[in-house]
């Protein structure tokens, strides 16, 4: 794991630790019955888990590009490998030893250095998987909590356009009872 895997991951669980409660706040959280200062809060929290997906956005990115460039290079040694072992079998078949020999011995340094390279490329697809799946879970987290806010805004709004309409029956209703009186 390199310096980019550590941060990632202490990303990820200083998140996770904060996440789990974030995550139960947001779940109870009633969008119907919110007040103003509710919202705020909870557009402040969105704030922080939208700036988390993005990190975690370009860490996945970041990741992904790792992953895929060493898995190229790695299928441009396999395919080199394949070609040389195909140069192999036909100097054996031509029975030309010397040259057969020679394409063998690199074949086999070849070979090693595959060998060697499998766990880093393992390595890197998996840190590119982690990368990914949390990725996901903020979007996730920030999809929810964005969707009940929304929703809280909107309940505020009726609520308050309901109030205004309250007030202005109520208005209207002193004034026919003061043009009653007269």
């Amino acid at each position: 794991m390199g310096i980019t895997g550590f941060f990632t991951a202490f990303g990820k669980e200083k998140f996770d630790q904060l996440g789990r409660g974030l995550m139960q706040k947001i779940v109870s959280w009633d969008p119907e019955a919110a007040t103003e200062d509710e919202i705020q809060e909870m557009l402040k929290e969105l704030d922080k888990i939208t700036s988390e997906a993005g990190k975690a956005m370009a860490d996945y990115r970041k990741e992904q590009a790792e992953a895929d460039a060493i898995q190229k290079n790695y299928d441009r040694y396999l395919a080199a490998a394949e070609l040389l072992n195909k140069q192999v079998e036909d100097s054996s078949v031509a029975g030309n030893t010397a040259k057969s020999n020679e394409l063998s011995s690199s074949l086999g340094k070849l070979v090693q250095d595959l060998e060697s390279m499998k766990p880093e490329v393992e390595r890197e697809l998996h840190e590119a998987n982690e990368a990914k799946t949390y990725y996901e879970e903020v979007r996730e987290l920030a999809e929810v909590t964005a969707s009940k806010v929304k929703s809280a805004l909107s309940q505020l709004e009726a609520a308050k356009r309901r109030m205004r309409q309250a007030e202005i029956d109520k208005q209207r209703q002193e004034n026919k009872a003061q043009r009653a009186e007269y």
